[in-house]
């Protein structure tokens, strides 16, 4: 019969994450940080989470979880967990009090680009006067479940963004998946949809779901158009640098619209550009 003291039991399990989260804590934060989080947060995390995440997740996470205390809203990270492949994306969303509904983040989430495969909520409780903390595991991928680049740019972009829209500082539409396609921050989206307006308003013969999706497709294009833009009118550019700039930026585009398969998402780019 197996001897059951080589069987470590589920408090020594415990205990020992317990030990190595304070341990990630003293390297991701200090000495002085790590201690003061680790008198917080050592007994915060349910069960549940330390059978599925190692302390250094928890560390990370603790990270995202006090930044709550200086911003309203949300906290988010978008990462991709190369264990499940090239098309699934990962985001933990942080809200302080209660759960974030289904119902309200799952729209904001498939117009930003994404279809939500799985989710798992978890409620995070420090020693604290910081209300309980609730942590959504999301498993995500693209909605045409091809892979999307996830560098530096694109991860900034898109999560200034999904917080941007939270809080109500812009619009909840189809251009917001231009964050993570097009890596362009919420504010030059805020300026794409003025002028998306704009052709709304003179006339143009398509509903502005058809000019988003024309948008999002032709992401490239997109994203040049507004570098242009912002070539033409940066005040801290000498005439001359904007001059040569915009020149370069205008050859790339005549080329990529010649490549535009539709001639509909022609015109309206072609629109744009002029």
């Amino acid at each position: 019969m197996m001897n059951e003291k080589l069987i470590p039991s589920g408090s020594t399990v415990l205990e020992n994450w317990r030990e190595e989260l304070s341990i990630s804590l003293i390297r991701a934060f200090g000495k002085n940080k790590g201690r003061k989080y680790s008198d917080l947060y050592n007994e915060a995390f349910p069960p549940g989470f330390e059978r599925n995440f190692s302390p250094s997740k928890a560390a990370q996470d603790i990270r995202n979880i006090e930044k709550l205390r200086e911003v309203a809203g949300i906290a988010v990270n978008l990462y991709r967990d190369s264990s499940r492949g090239i098309t699934e994306f990962r985001l933990r969303l942080y809200h302080v009090g209660s759960p974030v509904a289904l119902s309200d983040i799952l729209p904001v989430l498939e117009n930003m680009g994404l279809r939500v495969i799985e989710e798992v909520p978890y409620n995070i409780c420090a020693r604290d006067p910081l209300d309980p903390v609730w942590l959504h595991d999301f498993g995500l991928t693209s909605k045409t479940g091809s892979s999307v680049s996830l560098d530096a740019k694109a991860k900034e972009c898109f999560e200034e963004a999904l917080q941007h829209v939270w809080c109500g500082d812009t619009e909840d539409d189809g251009l917001n998946a231009l964050s993570l396609e097009g890596k362009l921050t919420w504010r030059q989206i805020f300026l794409l949809r003025a002028y998306c307006k704009y052709l709304m308003q003179i006339g143009i013969s398509f509903s502005q779901s058809y000019i988003e999706e024309a948008l999002v497709q032709n992401s490239l294009i997109t994203r040049d158009l507004i570098f242009l833009f912002e070539s033409l009118f940066d005040p801290k550019k000498s005439r001359r640098k904007s001059d040569i700039d915009s020149k370069n930026i205008r050859a790339r585009l005549s080329a990529a619209m010649e490549a535009v398969p539709s001639l509909d998402q022609d015109r309206i780019l072609r629109r744009l550009l002029n």
